[in-house]
């Protein structure tokens, strides 16, 4: 059985992630799936003055917000998981849980901006300890039927 960290954040490209991981199951490839959301560290002068326990409290509902979706492609799929949620620096979590739980597969979406190059660059291979797929956002180029005159050149819409 693979085990695959699935690093979410409620948004439309970690629900693609999260539709690798079942397509990967649908393809015989059983897994077990622990989807990650990692909340960002609580900075004292966002308190304004409040106990540290409500801030958690409060994270920790964002990321049950931000798993929802992903958990229900799961559990459509029939696909046994558990949700954590962390607080930290994403990249380091996502990193340290991985290798906690012995994950083979670390599965995130990206958003075609380079955001995960920013976030997955600055660490050395070994540091993640598993393999990572990135799973990109749908292509937005349209090809179309080969351009009059250029028997190579390929029409874009």
């Amino acid at each position: 059985m693979l085990k695959v960290l699935a690093a979410i954040d409620g948004s439309e490209a970690a629900n693609r992630a999260v539709e690798h991981v079942i397509s990967l199951e649908k393809n015989g490839m059983p897994v077990e799936v622990l989807l990650l959301n990692v909340q960002p560290e609580i900075v004292t002068w966002q308190t304004h003055g409040l106990a540290q326990e409500p801030m958690v409290a409060h994270r920790q509902g964002l990321g049950k917000q931000a798993a929802g979706v992903s958990e229900s492609l799961l559990r459509a799929a029939g696909i046994r998981h558990q949700l954590r949620i962390e607080i930290g620096d994403p990249a380091e979590t996502v990193a340290q849980i991985a290798a906690e739980q012995g994950s083979d597969l670390i599965v995130m979406g990206t958003r075609g901006a380079g955001a995960i190059e920013t976030r997955v660059r600055p660490y050395p291979r070994w540091f993640w300890r598993s393999s990572v797929s990135a799973v990109p956002p749908p292509s937005t180029l349209r090809v179309g039927p080969r351009c009059a005159g250029h028997p190579t050149a390929l029409a874009v819409r």
